[in-house]
């Protein structure tokens, strides 16, 4: 089985490798999941707001981009390692509640 350190590496790597504009990626959370024998590892990063795109944060963004504070939005992803093998088997879009 391997350790909470592991899968946060694995998992930062994985998405690093997926989304290769990543910036500022983060930690936000881990967590060993029942049953599924998996590590859930919460990661954040930048990406560049498409203005054009509908969002409910449209409005702030704009905003921003007059203030020229709102180049990037944080993204919230949720990476699923095998705690066995370590191998990252998804990921998922994290919504903020």
């Amino acid at each position: 089985m391997i350790d909470v350190k592991e899968a946060v590496k694995q998992a930062s790597q994985y998405v690093r490798d997926v989304f290769p504009a990543v910036e500022d990626l983060q930690l936000e959370e881990v967590e060993i999941a029942n049953g599924d024998g998996n590590w859930n590892v919460t990661l954040s990063y930048l990406r560049v707001v498409q203005l054009d795109s509908f969002s409910p944060f449209s409005a702030a963004k704009i905003v921003g981009e007059v203030l020229g504070s709102g180049k990037y939005e944080r993204v919230y992803k949720v990476v699923a390692v095998d705690a066995n093998s370590g191998e990252c088997q998804s990921i998922k879009i994290r919504q903020l509640q």
